[in-house]
């Protein structure tokens, strides 16, 4: 299959280039702003629960104040289930940092590409831009399009330039380089 030529003008491309650099970033932060809601919106439901399981302590050690063995039993329990709330927290936010890393790199890799296309857009735009100005300032026409020559140039990069071997010299200039110069004697007086 062969890629389809583009219709759009340079501009274009570059806004549509950078509209899909905004969105990663939207995105990205779309994402954060749910995760730390869904968390907080968790802790405080568990503050909550942990607030009425107290208060339930409390009204039962008011009821039997003598019944030592049932309190402690039940601050016990109370206090088991906070840890495993607290881990079950802890855990949580654990996965919630890996999911935005991951997301960080999908972010990444989404900005580098429209960024990319965004650079390829402006070489298009200004080239375009800069042929324009030439031909007005020439004078000539602008070639229809589908004319021969009006066709895009090809952007990829050519190879490294082939160095060229240096330019012998001649014999002598060797010589005289290789004996040292004097320094010129100080005027006498």
């Amino acid at each position: 299959m062969t890629a389809m030529p583009n219709k759009n003008p340079p501009w274009m491309d570059l806004l549509d280039a950078l509209g899909a650099s905004n969105k990663a970033v939207l995105d990205a932060v779309r994402g954060a702003n749910e995760r730390g809601y869904r968390f907080s919106k968790r802790l405080l439901n568990e503050a909550e629960q942990a607030q009425r399981e107290l208060s339930q302590l409390r009204q039962r050690f008011a009821r039997e104040p003598k019944d030592m063995r049932s309190v402690y039993q039940s601050s016990v329990d109370l206090a088991r289930r906070s840890a495993g709330h607290s881990a079950a927290l802890a855990r949580e936010f654990v996965d919630a940092a890996g999911q935005a890393g991951q997301e960080t790199r999908q972010t990444a890799g989404a900005l580098i590409q429209a960024n990319r296309q965004a650079a390829q857009a402006m070489t298009a735009a200004l080239r375009a831009a800069a042929s324009d100005l030439g031909r007005r300032a020439t004078g000539r026409p602008a070639p229809k399009p589908g004319a021969a020559g009006s066709a895009p140039r090809a952007t990829a990069r050519r190879g490294p330039a082939k160095r060229r071997a240096p330019a012998r010299k001649p014999a002598g200039a060797a010589r005289r380089r290789a004996t040292p110069r004097t320094p010129p004697a100080p005027p006498s007086e």
